[in-house]
């Protein structure tokens, strides 16, 4: 009987769904709504990461500035991460390259295992490079470039 009254007392009604299971399920990692409706900038690269949510996750890396942290207005947000800090990382795309700079973040970022000085400039990312901000794991994959010929170019030369 206690219980019953104190959760009465407390606003909630016995029996009667609590508000947060009440709510709708929101995905943890997507891009901030006007932000996939703007951004035309081309898509140069992509990062996998294989154990970020259940199935891993996409995300792109377009020409310019890519801001990685857990900041809902990141290029890529990583907020089920919480050692991740909201501005993080930064990924440049420039002259065709890409480069990686620490954020002053609280924990960290690394590049190919190695802790990132974020006193030093930034270094350049390869294909397959590797890096991880907080407990997250992303491998950069690198797409071609519209400016260098496909394989499959030089079979219809």
């Amino acid at each position: 009987m206690l219980s019953q009254r104190r959760q009465t007392v407390l606003g909630i009604t016995p029996g009667a769904p609590s508000p947060a299971r009440a709510r709708a399920p929101q995905p943890l990692h997507r891009a901030p709504q006007a932000q996939r409706a703007t951004d035309t900038r081309p898509i140069v690269a992509v990062l996998v990461a294989p154990d970020y949510g259940p199935g891993g996750a996409l995300f792109a890396l377009r020409a310019g500035r890519n801001r990685i942290g857990a900041d809902p207005g990141a290029d890529v947000v990583l907020d089920a991460d919480p050692r991740v800090s909201g501005d993080h990382a930064l990924v440049l795309h420039r002259a065709d390259r890409l480069y990686l700079s620490d954020r002053l973040s609280t924990n960290g970022t690394q590049h190919n295992g190695v802790d990132f000085d974020p006193t030093q400039d930034a270094v350049p990312l390869a294909d397959r490079d590797r890096i991880r901000c907080g407990d997250t794991e992303l491998i950069v994959l690198l797409l071609p470039s519209s400016s260098e010929p496909s394989p499959d170019d030089a079979l219809d030369a």
